[in-house]
């Protein structure tokens, strides 16, 4: 009897053969066995969130906070918010500040007719808008990962509805800077109240803000009181950039965060001066282009650029809505995240 023996690198390469054959037939039966029989479950799934988004049935939530009758100052803000689909048809509320108009009850009356509203009436919903979209691509891809045989091609596809449901919840939950103050521009109150913006939401030293936002299944809403900033230099907008003074500093403090704020305010050509009794006299009569350490301190502590203005919050106050179909959206929307990222783990061992 003889012994035939085996080179090593055949015999290590046939066993990485046999691994490799298994891989590939363990991949093939747990798409064609365990996640396609599936995808009509989550295609259905998918559908349903859409249905929500952009159901017409309406929703109204109040607006409510403030603190007790007690509390003379304390900001009062009463009101009801309206969606239908990924729009808002109308917000109106009653708000009063302690140095708003002195202290006077500001009425928002709202749309009289939400039925009638055409579509450039209402106010777009970004988020829901953003939610839309990308569902309506899973909707495309999930369809067409039913048909596909190509195991690797299923694989990468997956993985993109897997990635793009994961941004659809973070943007849901977290909003894009261009919605969050400073950036927004009060614009929910400039669609809503064009007409009467002036009126209602500026006096001659004070504008009146709101900002609207979805965190989740929840409406976030922040009411502010803003102190129009009218001391030169800081009241000063660049016309070409749009940015003030003080938008200048904070992004060169931010790019050269060793450098004095003393130095920043020589290289944009503001003197800074001790601060006296007689140089604040001399600043606020004749040298508009001068300040103390002190006052720039200030002002670029506290200061932000809003809607082409220049502002200080001086009052704030904010509150919450639950919205019932979004909640049950996004509870929707966590529980296909969990079974895709199970399926998409098991794809990826």
């Amino acid at each position: 009897m003889s012994t035939e023996l085996y080179n090593y690198d055949i015999a290590q390469e046939s066993y990485k053969d046999n691994i490799e054959k298994d891989h590939i037939n363990e991949l093939r039966w747990l798409i064609k066995d365990i996640i396609k029989p599936d995808l009509p479950y989550i295609i259905d799934e998918v559908e349903y969130c859409l249905t929500v988004l952009n159901s017409n049935e309406i929703s109204r939530m109040p607006i409510t906070t403030g603190g007790l009758a007690s509390d003379p100052n304390a900001p009062q803000i009463q009101g009801i918010i309206t969606r239908q689909g990924p729009y808002i048809l109308d917000i109106q509320f009653t708000i009063k500040f302690t140095h708003y108009k002195k202290g006077q009850l500001i009425s928002f009356q709202g749309n009289p007719d939400m039925s009638a509203a055409t579509p450039m009436e209402k106010y777009g919903i970004l988020q829901l808008q953003v939610a839309n979209k990308k569902l309506s691509e899973m909707l495309k891809t999930l369809e067409d990962l039913e048909m596909i045989n190509d195991d690797e091609k299923f694989v990468q596809l997956f993985g993109m509805i897997l990635s793009s449901l994961t941004q659809l919840i973070n943007i849901l939950q977290n909003p894009p800077n261009e919605l969050n103050f400073p950036f927004d521009n009060n614009n929910i109150l400039k669609h809503f109240y064009h007409k009467s913006y002036s009126e209602l939401c500026e006096s001659i030293h004070h504008l009146l803000s709101l900002e609207v936002v979805l965190s989740g299944n929840k409406f976030i809403l922040d009411f502010r009181n803003l102190d129009k900033v009218v001391k030169k230099p800081w009241c000063e907008i660049d016309p070409n950039t749009g940015k003030s003074l003080v938008d200048k500093i904070k992004e060169q403090q931010r790019r050269e965060r060793r450098k004095k704020l003393q130095d920043i305010l020589i290289e944009n050509d503001i003197a800074v001066e001790e601060a006296s009794l007689l140089n604040n006299i001399m600043q606020s009569t004749f040298n508009k282009e001068s300040t103390t350490l002190q006052k720039a301190q200030f002002f670029t502590s506290r200061c932000v650029t809003f809607d082409g203005k220049v502002i200080m919050e001086l009052e704030k106050t904010s509150t919450s809505c639950s919205d019932q179909p979004l909640i049950n959206l996004t509870n929707k929307l966590n529980e296909l995240e969990e079974k895709l990222s199970n399926h998409f783990n098991n794809l990826s061992i």
